[in-house]
């Protein structure tokens, strides 16, 4: 998704958080300042997840840097399908790319 967004002329920073507690609010913090966008992909349901989290501590700590609204490329909020389903609930690039042409041109 990042080389297809480079090739649109769009740069992308990638935060790859090591560990969700203790979560690095510095670094999303200075991410968001630099960027003004958010965007969380993570394999876990969208609902109730840290993806979610990861946009609450955005919104109270750093909702004055961003030039649009935090977007989330999450699973689905289902059952995780068994194999054979599972290519239709895992996260493209497509997807991700969609969201960050979304984001860039809100």
């Amino acid at each position: 998704a990042i080389a297809m967004a480079e090739e649109a002329g769009i740069s992308v920073e990638l935060i790859d958080l090591r560990s969700i507690y203790p979560i690095d609010r510095e670094t999303i913090r200075t991410s968001v300042r630099k960027t003004g966008r958010m965007i969380v992909v993570a394999e876990a349901h969208e609902s109730f997840s840290v993806g979610s989290e990861l946009i609450a501590i955005t919104n109270e700590e750093a909702f004055l840097y961003l030039e649009a609204p935090p977007r989330r490329v999450m699973g689905y909020d289902t059952v995780v399908p068994l194999a054979q389903g599972e290519k239709y609930y895992i996260i493209s690039p497509d997807r991700i790319f969609y969201e960050i042409e979304k984001t860039v041109k809100f």
